[in-house]
């Protein structure tokens, strides 16, 4: 179903063509539109983005897969102007007896505008702008950013 461009979908199995991989296949592609890029949503989270569209189907990559990257927003959360980051790129998630909360996602930060040296920002992440596909201020989720 078109709806200003968006597309509604669903996910079939797993698509990780290895254990290292996470991404999944949608039930949708380019006979309803899809184009490799794209961004897959749920609500206004960014899930992932289409990697690969056929005619049926499409895979789509996710932010736990090593190489994932979009252009990036931080929103404070204890309030003040967002910032622009620049480019974020998934390393997969945090290795288990890692420092990192169970579950977490690790990320190579491109900063376009580095944060004060040692100084830390708790941040809601959003996308940026600047990628075909992927709209401006879907959420991705809470990071500590270092300084």
């Amino acid at each position: 179903m078109h709806d200003g461009g968006w597309v509604q979908s669903r996910f079939l199995l797993d698509g990780g063509p290895s254990p290292r991989r996470f991404g999944r296949r949608l039930a949708s592609g380019r006979l309803a539109g899809l184009e490799p890029g794209a961004a897959v949503v749920e609500a206004t989270r960014l899930v992932g983005r289409v990697s690969a569209a056929g005619w049926a189907d499409a895979a789509v990559s996710l932010p736990a897969d090593p190489g994932f990257s979009f252009p990036a927003l931080a929103q404070p959360i204890d309030g003040g102007p967002p910032r622009v980051l620049g480019r974020l790129v998934s390393r997969g998630p945090a290795p288990p007896g890692s420092a990192a909360d169970p579950g977490a996602l690790l990320f190579r930060w491109e900063a376009a505008l580095p944060l004060p040296a040692g100084t830390n920002l708790a941040a809601h992440i959003h996308t940026g702008s600047g990628d075909r596909g992927l709209p401006r201020g879907l959420w991705l989720g809470d990071a500590l950013l270092p300084g």
